[in-house]
């Protein structure tokens, strides 16, 4: 009933998928990298000048949270109906609108707890429509045979983009309390709804979706997706648990890292540098591993590996603590950000055009619900924390069996790596 892949000539004749995807990747890394600055900046701020506590730090972050989850799927409707370019656009001006009012507060420091949270909700939403919107551009202009490498590329991308805003931010964060890294952020945004405006040369209205497909606007037609295709249920399931099993452990690893292992802060910031080398070679490694080894093959082994890592976190109780927390945090961001990317790409090749906004949404959300979900379980247990890691690492565990158990997903995981084999560039 589905296909899984139509022509960019279906929804835009003179677009050109590389230099579409080129531009794509530039206006991309521009925005990754100014969030990045005001991701560090505005919290820094509400500790410094605002003299914010601990909860209120903790809302902030909530509020990056909330809005993907409770927005998610609105996003992805809007993405199939509008067209990605048209939302996109419409995000990142939003979100330098909100950069501006922070910045105006911050410099004439009137900025209080009241508006604080509006502005922050807001950014966090005009980021979660971006974010949908964005992840229909690979499928909408690339064939499958060329969407693994688009991921990897996209991927390495904003891991660069994460590093470098980190290093940059640490400088510009003295500039006007702060302001200066948020006032970089709204130009980012603006440049990079330049840059994507400029993706269809025909402009917005080209990328539209193609009128009367009939799937678009069927209200059961994303449940029938997911029925036919139960390889997607298998792994939107594995996401899932692996998510709430992360933030899970999170709630416990500092503790467990600081009190029970006796790691200091710079082990720690070792750790997590690390792990952002691991993740990026892992992403950068995922086509030539999928080319050696195939897409379904490697997405699974893979998340096999993280899930392996994981259970370092308990042997370092029993051996020496930093080599093992170094190996966890190499092995697991390598191992999972090939799984990350294979499992979009497997996404993106087994959904039709007119449901990739949809798609993409409904795994957001049901990831950030699997992630809000882990962080609330772990405050509400009395468990110590070296019986929490064990717990988040038999969690962890149990994400493996969603994608090695049953035969359907596993046969039609070997068709749909057959019909990637079967296309040509």
């Amino acid at each position: 009933m589905f296909r899984s892949w139509s022509p960019p000539s279906a929804r835009a004749p003179d677009m050109l998928p590389v230099s579409t995807f080129r531009r794509f990747l530039i206006g991309d890394f521009a925005g990754s990298f100014g969030a990045q600055l005001s991701l560090i900046a505005v919290p820094t701020y509400a500790i410094e000048v605002m003299g914010m506590s601990v909860g209120g730090v903790s809302l902030i972050y909530l509020s990056q949270w909330l809005p993907p989850f409770l927005f998610g799927l609105a996003a992805g409707h809007f993405a199939d109906r509008q067209g990605a370019t048209r939302l996109m656009v419409a995000a990142d001006l939003a979100a330098a609108a909100v950069a501006a009012v922070l910045v105006v507060g911050m410099l004439r420091r009137g900025l209080t707890t009241a508006a604080l949270y509006p502005l922050l909700i807001t950014a966090a939403t005009a980021g979660c429509f971006y974010a949908v919107a964005a992840a229909t551009i690979i499928p909408d202009v690339l064939p499958p045979p060329r969407r693994h490498q688009a991921n990897a590329r996209l991927a390495v991308s904003r891991a660069a983009a994460e590093a470098t805003g980190q290093l940059v931010c640490s400088r510009l964060i003295g500039l006007a309390a702060g302001a200066g890294a948020v006032a970089a952020d709204g130009v980012l945004r603006l440049v990079r709804a330049a840059v994507i405006l400029r993706l269809s040369p025909g402009g917005l209205k080209a990328e539209a979706p193609p009128q009367g497909t009939g799937q678009r606007d069927t209200p059961g037609v994303f449940l029938l997706l997911l029925r036919e295709r139960p390889i997607l249920l298998q792994f939107l399931a594995a996401q899932g648990i692996s998510s709430f099993a992360g933030a899970f452990i999170v709630a416990f690893f500092l503790v467990y890292a600081y009190r029970v292992l006796m790691v200091s802060p710079a082990q720690i910031s070792l750790m997590l540098a690390c792990g952002h080398i691991a993740s990026t070679l892992g992403a950068m490694l995922s086509p030539r591993l999928t080319r050696a080894h195939g897409l379904w093959a490697m997405t699974r082994l893979f998340l096999c590996v993280s899930v392996a890592a994981t259970w370092l976190l308990v042997v370092a109780r029993f051996g020496p603590p930093v080599p093992l927390l170094l190996g966890y945090e190499a092995l697991f961001s390598f191992s999972f950000a090939v799984f990350s990317v294979g499992l979009t790409t497997m996404r993106q090749n087994i959904t039709p055009a007119t449901l990739q906004g949809r798609a993409a949404s409904m795994v957001s959300v049901f990831g950030y619900f699997a992630m809000i979900s882990g962080s609330v379980m772990a405050s509400l247990t009395t468990l110590s924390p070296e019986r929490g890691v064990v717990v988040g690492c038999v969690l962890s565990t149990l994400s493996v069996l969603t994608v090695w158990a049953g035969a359907t997903g596993r046969k039609e995981g070997e068709a749909v790596m057959a019909a990637e084999l079967s296309q040509s560039d």
